[in-house]
């Protein structure tokens, strides 16, 4: 049984619940009020595409901070392991065009293996805190690794062309 009092507190409880869902909020109501629109801007997106198949995506869009973040992380990994050079690892993101070899795929192979079976938190002691939390996202960095094997191998296998290049939707997104 409830008392009054107890009923009365319900109500007013149902009242402000339902007061906070009909009114509208900002979308970023979360961040802070300092930020401005500026700081919400949208990075631009990147993505591999195959030239000898109309452009096909063999990767997803990604922002650039996830790029750079995946080239980070390995020549960090690198560094301490030497699994690899960074111009095997990454030719393939300046040359337009590129047709991958073997030694690329084997050394993103290489790359998957470094990222598992290292703990990246400790890996990236010494970069700024801010980068940590990417450079350390496994899941993510695995994702990045993978997908980018997949587009070398389809490559490697099929003597294709690849580029890697700002995404085409990113020009459809006023600025």
């Amino acid at each position: 049984m409830e008392t009054d009092g107890g009923l009365q507190r319900t109500e007013e409880t149902h009242r402000r619940r339902s007061e906070k869902q009909s009114t509208p909020e900002a979308p970023f109501s979360f961040l802070p009020q300092n930020l401005t629109n500026n700081t919400l801007k949208k990075q631009e997106s990147y993505v591999i595409v195959c030239d000898d198949e109309n452009h096909l995506n063999l990767s997803n869009e990604h922002e650039s901070e996830t790029w750079n973040s995946i080239q980070k992380l390995l020549e960090i990994l690198i560094r301490d392991s030497k699994f690899s050079s960074t111009q095997t690892l990454f030719d393939w993101k300046k040359t337009p065009r590129h047709v991958a070899s073997a030694r690329e795929v084997y050394a993103w192979r290489a790359a998957i293996e470094e990222i598992k079976n290292n703990d990246l938190v400790e890996e990236c002691k010494g970069v700024p805190r801010n980068k940590v939390i990417l450079l350390a996202d496994k899941p993510m960095m695995l994702k990045m690794a993978g997908e980018t094997t997949s587009a070398l191998m389809h490559s490697y296998t099929r003597a294709h062309g690849i580029t890697f290049r700002r995404s085409q939707s990113d020009s459809k997104v006023p600025s």
